[in-house]
């Protein structure tokens, strides 16, 4: 019964924190949209004119750039670097006592603009060009339908029904909190970043 008591009011936080949430929201409404001068549009370098080398080892990168640079290729290169990563990242978090799908998301996060682009910007461009990720996208829905049907294989139902107070909270907590930091920070950053015509409701 004490057990089910606190449930309950840790659960009243977790409403009482997604109302400060729309209160976040309501407050970031009334910020002013971004100007459009303050996010001018990327200039296009223009492409260099291409030189020709007759040499054996020009011949032979000539040929694996052009392959490298087919959709195909792209895509292959993509997944063996995504799943190298993963695989040591979960590797290291695991030996850490953490779940493997956390180190998998760090992986996510360090092959990002955060660090693989941040400190190699043209292998980032090369490997994870904005005109590439269309399948790539399309190969991670992909992935996330067959792990969301894995879990509900292996989800023990009968176990469930006895933490069902517990699914609940950590459920709704995991969403709400992160949610709130979120558009809390959205309140500071949005002026600078948020693209120009963009609603707070949209950038939070």
């Amino acid at each position: 019964m004490k057990r089910t008591t606190q449930l309950a009011q840790l659960y009243m936080v977790i409403v009482a924190i997604a109302g400060i949430i729309f209160f976040v929201l309501h407050l970031g409404n009334q910020l002013p949209p971004p100007p459009v001068a303050t996010r001018p549009k990327a200039e296009i370098a223009a492409a260099a004119p291409a030189t020709h080398d007759t040499s054996l080892i020009g011949a032979v990168t000539s040929v694996l750039m052009d392959n490298g640079s087919s959709p195909l290729s792209k895509l292959i290169l993509q997944l063996i670097i995504i799943i190298v990563a993963a695989s040591v990242a979960r590797s290291i978090f695991t030996r850490l006592g953490q779940p493997a799908v956390v180190g998998e998301m760090v992986a996510g996060i360090l092959l990002g603009p955060s660090l693989f682009g941040l400190l190699a910007p043209n292998a980032f461009q090369f490997v994870f060009a904005t005109p590439t990720l269309g399948p790539l996208r399309l190969f991670s829905q992909i992935g996330v339908c067959l792990f969301l049907f894995v879990v509900g294989m292996e989800l023990n139902v009968s176990y469930l029904r006895k933490k069902v107070e517990t699914a609940v909270v950590v459920s709704h907590a995991s969403i709400v909190v992160p949610y709130l930091l979120g558009v809390i920070l959205a309140l500071f950053v949005y002026s600078q970043y948020a693209l120009p015509g963009t609603s707070f409701m949209a950038f939070a």
